[in-house]
């Protein structure tokens, strides 16, 4: 299992400085940031020129000595704008648009994957019919990644149509090709336990990787309600084919997510999964 780390742990600097973090910290790979309101590689940007954008990002990449494993990006600038389930039908053609980009993009830098957002609960529809349009539309965007030789994963998170370990199951059952980036913490922090989750791994083509608790989206290791040990073993006994993204975020008010040492934590996780 190769190790990562987003772009997005050291978004004060400039991508190529992230990068170079990155591969100063004996990683193997990076993720790199194409949110749409990312100062990295944001998706507008790679929908306008994915060529562009690919060389850049190989640029980047091999200078620091690492490969390139997901760019993980959005269609708007919060959940809800743009969401790959929109109700617009307009929306989601576009939405197909910029996948085709992101697409071509992850296979002229030799990435391993895309990573996007699986959609919302849109009020005036509720959870069910949401969902529905989740998997009608993640279906044709399966469809387009497939058809370039790229997987397409999504992030069940917190605020999804996928916020429960049972949905997330769900939407992959319902969209053939389907994979997850499973991120324990977004099941954690609303009172899920590791346990809970445990099932999923069977499930999942990339793994995000920081310490998180209830009430707690990112936490410390010291507070930290998460068995990174227990969790390797259990990706070593699938024989999982993935790689482990470490995601430690700069603070922002959300979930409960607690300020750490990015780059402290980022180590410290590092040689935790590295362990004999």
């Amino acid at each position: 299992m190769q190790l990562s780390c987003t772009s997005a742990s050291f978004a004060p600097l400039s991508f190529e400085s992230a990068v170079t973090v990155i591969g100063l910290l004996g990683l193997d790979l990076v993720d790199v940031d194409c949110y749409m309101d990312s100062n990295h590689v944001p998706a507008e940007v790679i929908a306008a020129d994915p060529g562009a954008a690919a060389a850049r990002i190989r640029e980047a990449a091999e200078r620091a000595g690492l490969g390139v494993c997901q760019l993980f990006f959005t269609f708007g600038r919060d959940f809800a704008d743009r969401a790959a389930n929109s109700p617009s039908e307009s929306v989601r053609t576009e939405n197909a648009r910029v996948v085709r980009a992101m697409a071509s993009c992850a296979r002229d830098c030799a990435a391993h994957g895309l990573t996007t957002l699986p959609g919302v609960v849109w009020p005036d529809l509720g959870p069910e019919r949401s969902f529905d349009l989740a998997v009608q539309a993640l279906r044709g965007l399966v469809d387009i990644c497939e058809a370039a030789g790229i997987p397409l994963q999504v992030e069940p998170h917190l605020d999804s149509v996928a916020d429960t370990p049972a949905k997330a199951r769900m939407l992959i059952d319902a969209v053939p090709g389907l994979r997850l980036t499973l991120d324990y913490a977004h099941f954690l922090v609303q009172g899920s336990t590791a346990a809970d989750v445990h099932d999923l791994l069977p499930l999942t083509g990339h793994l995000h990787a920081r310490h998180a608790a209830r009430g707690h989206l990112q936490t410390s290791a010291r507070r930290s309600e998460l068995d990174f040990a227990d969790i390797r073993r259990r990706l070593s006994q699938i024989e999982y084919g993935g790689d482990i993204c470490l995601e430690f975020v700069p603070f922002r008010d959300w979930g409960g997510v607690e300020e750490v040492d990015v780059l402290s934590q980022t180590a410290t996780l590092r040689d935790l999964l590295r362990a004999p």
